[in-house]
């Protein structure tokens, strides 16, 4: 998404709304970080449209951005060295697709996504591995605990908060 739509105040402000409601719940929010303008991603920190919900000053938010099997940020994905927590997978996702329809890529019934929206699925996925295994946890140990085990890497040190990606086998040593 490119920011918010202006016109819509109403919308603006029940998404804001929910995701309230979701930390006064103690429930964790995952958000893609966006998939930047016509395909290019943007740094959600100084873009005068960051992407929402995944820059909303919300706590509860973990942001993730997406990166492809050589661990580099896929070319459509924003960051944030202070909006976007961390990378997951989300270059080349396969995935099914009801009646094969809405396909990029399309390999024996499995398309194939690109996306911040296919990386996303895989923190917060952890994140209930992680709280299966703690299940005492609030959200604020769980988003610490994901961010904390990133894998880190060169190339996301300036990008995102945690400089690295989901390591699901270092979170579920925590």
């Amino acid at each position: 998404s490119e920011g918010e739509d202006p016109a819509d105040t109403e919308g603006n402000q029940a998404l804001r709304d929910i995701i309230q409601y979701s930390q006064d719940q103690g429930r964790l929010f995952v958000a893609a970080a966006g998939n930047g303008h016509q395909g290019v991603g943007y740094d959600n920190d100084h873009d005068a449209r960051p992407a929402y919900p995944a820059s909303y000053q919300h706590d509860i938010i973990i942001s993730v951005a997406a990166i492809d099997i050589k661990d580099r940020l896929g070319r459509f994905s924003n960051w944030g060295q202070k909006s976007v927590d961390i990378a997951a997978p989300g270059v080349r996702i396969f995935s099914t697709t009801v009646g094969s329809q809405y396909a990029d890529t399309l390999l024996m019934g499995l398309a194939s996504w690109d996306g911040t929206s296919m990386a996303a699925p895989h923190v917060a996925g952890a994140a209930a591995l992680y709280l299966s295994k703690h299940p005492q946890a609030n959200w604020q140990e769980v988003k610490q605990a994901v961010i904390s085990s990133a894998a880190k890497l060169p190339n996301l040190s300036s990008k995102l908060a945690s400089g690295g990606k989901l390591d699901v086998k270092a979170l579920l040593q925590q």
